[in-house]
């Protein structure tokens, strides 16, 4: 198996230091962790305090934490995401990697973790090492998935290994999956960081707000039919309508997808009414930009079809609370009867 490197302190800068432990001493140390727990942990100095006497890995066995060197250096074995953003249960983490095909892993909760607000360590054992190109491919996809914190795509960035504290004495709680370990280049979740990293040109982050403001219907009572649309429908009856299968939390699976992963999320960090994100690399609809409900029907539910002929259909069938369909609506707005 392979070998990572840690340290006592992050601290202590001197790689005559460090040594190398490998995967199973990490669960080891999950079950019987290092007890901190007696020291205060109510301030940031008190925090900062304990995290110095944490002990610390790297996802690689270059011997030093020195970017340049881990990047030259190779040797990565470990995929880990730091789970800071949400509340996520053991449990839920566990179903959305059973779902990737993702079939050893760790999960612990991490020292700041409390009981009204779980923060978790996954930790993602690869079956070889790889160079870092790889690696981060792979890492990429994994702080995706799960919104993670992006930090940990880093080249260098230190985790700290299973640690009790005064903050998760009372949460604490380990899971492992004990199943094969991830294939970096032959597996469902390798070919779907491929896919990722190719749609999203190595980035990692979701696109940048769409530029394009939707506008306010004139005062004449004219309804614009693409808003209504997006009004109307909801994400999931939409999406199962046009074929897509569900995936974990907010993460969907296109009809035309070859890997068979969860590539499609539906985000609400620049659109509160939610927007299309796609990493699959044969979804028409995947070129780095937010879309609505509207484009994916287009794409997937009337594919081939004018846009202006689906705007008309919509409008001949949709029926606003008036007893109106849109496209009479519209019509009487036209002439100035309503």
């Amino acid at each position: 198996m392979s070998q990572i490197t840690v340290g006592a302190s992050h601290l202590n800068r001197n790689a005559a230091d460090n040594f190398k432990i490998d995967y199973m001493d990490i669960i080891q140390r999950a079950n019987a962790p290092h007890d901190l727990s007696s020291f205060p942990f109510n301030t940031l100095a008190d925090k900062r305090s304990v995290k110095e006497q944490c002990w610390w890995c790297i996802p690689s066995d270059c011997p030093t934490k020195q970017k340049s060197a881990m990047i030259s250096h190779g040797g990565y074995s470990l995929l880990i995401a730091d789970l800071d953003y949400r509340d996520y249960a053991q449990q839920a983490i566990i179903d959305a990697l059973m779902l990737v095909g993702i079939e050893a892993y760790l999960i612990y909760d991490t020292v700041s973790s409390t009981a009204e607000c779980r923060r978790s360590r996954v930790v993602i054992p690869l079956a070889e090492s790889v160079v870092y190109e790889n690696w981060i491919r792979l890492q990429r996809a994994l702080t995706f998935m799960f919104g993670a914190d992006d930090a940990m795509d880093n080249a260098n960035q230190i985790s700290y290994l299973p640690t009790l504290s005064a903050a998760n004495k009372d949460c604490y709680h380990v899971s492992t999956g004990n199943g094969a370990l991830l294939d970096p280049f032959n597996s469902a979740f390798a070919h779907q960081a491929i896919e990722l990293a190719q749609s999203h040109a190595d980035s990692h982050k979701l696109p940048h707000p769409d530029p394009v403001k939707i506008k306010p219907n004139p005062t004449n009572g004219h309804i614009d039919p693409i808003n209504e649309f997006n009004r109307a429908n909801n994400w999931s009856d939409l999406l199962r309508h046009c074929g897509f299968k569900k995936g974990y939390s907010n993460r969907w699976i296109a009809p035309n997808s070859s890997s068979g992963v969860a590539g499609v999320t539906i985000s609400t960090k620049y659109r509160s009414e939610g927007g299309y994100v796609s990493s699959h690399s044969s979804d028409p609809l995947a070129d780095g930009k937010l879309h609505d409900k509207f484009d994916v029907w287009c794409a997937y539910g009337r594919p081939g079809v004018p846009m202006g002929k689906v705007l008309r259909e919509f409008a001949e069938s949709h029926y606003l609370s008036s007893g109106l369909t849109l496209q009479k609506h519209n019509q009487k707005a036209y002439v100035g009867t309503l």
